[in-house]
């Protein structure tokens, strides 16, 4: 269990001290952005290639698994994780990771808060929660003690990376701007689940990414990872 261990806990550090800011500028000063984007992407492979063959190999120490019947629980929340991460990954978010740039924080404080999509109402953060959903998902299903270790880690990073982007952005954005994006867009409120699932094109896209993203995993499942998903 111990390689398991070992490899989640140097995961965690390559994905928190080289994006430290101090440590990003002096990195990219040294070597460049592109050599810093390319160094850590492949150390994030390498990593995770890591994790995968240390998880592979751990001895199965059962706690309230083995249990077939588990298997239907990331069967049926993994859809809402592809959904989370793929319509965070395509809102423009000042305030957390996503692949298209905000013209927020540029126009000044006054409406900034109306700005803000109904995706960013429910979290601020909506490929972190997804993240962190998927390991709890998996850790459920699983119910052993490697996966306890590996779920439980790697979704304590996803939950603590909300609060890492958090002060990086409020850094950033300064607090006239920070604060109200933030009152208007917290880290979770189920209670604007009904305005971000109204029917409009931004989420229709989003749904038919995040099924093709779900059929992807599971077809991908058994290869990469050796379990099926399926419960039958």
């Amino acid at each position: 269990m111990t390689p398991l261990v070992l490899a989640v806990l140097v995961f965690i550090a390559a994905h928190s001290l080289p994006a430290s800011p101090p440590v990003r500028a002096a990195l990219i000063r040294r070597i460049g952005k592109p050599a810093y984007m390319l160094a850590y992407s492949a150390l994030s492979l390498l990593l995770i290639v890591w994790i995968g063959v240390a998880y592979r190999q751990a001895p199965y120490i059962g706690l309230w698994g083995p249990d077939p019947r588990l298997h239907w629980v990331p069967l049926l929340g993994m859809p809402v994780v592809c959904l989370l991460v793929s319509a965070g990954l395509a809102t423009p978010n000042p305030l957390s990771l996503t692949l298209r740039r905000s013209a927020s924080g540029q126009t000044g404080q006054t409406g900034l808060t109306t700005q803000v999509p109904p995706l960013l109402r429910l979290s601020r953060h909506p490929v972190l929660l997804g993240l962190a959903l998927w390991a709890g998902l998996h850790g459920v299903a699983n119910g052993d003690v490697a996966s306890l270790i590996l779920f439980g880690l790697m979704g304590g990073l996803a939950l603590g990376g909300m609060a890492m982007m958090d002060l990086r952005r409020r850094r950033r954005l300064g607090d006239a701007v920070w604060l109200p994006l933030a009152a208007a867009a917290p880290r979770l409120n189920l209670l604007a689940l009904p305005s971000a699932l109204r029917p409009r094109r931004p989420l229709l896209l989003a749904l038919l990414a995040a099924a093709l993203l779900y059929g992807l995993l599971l077809h991908a499942h058994q290869p990469v990872i050796g379990v099926s998903p399926l419960p039958w």
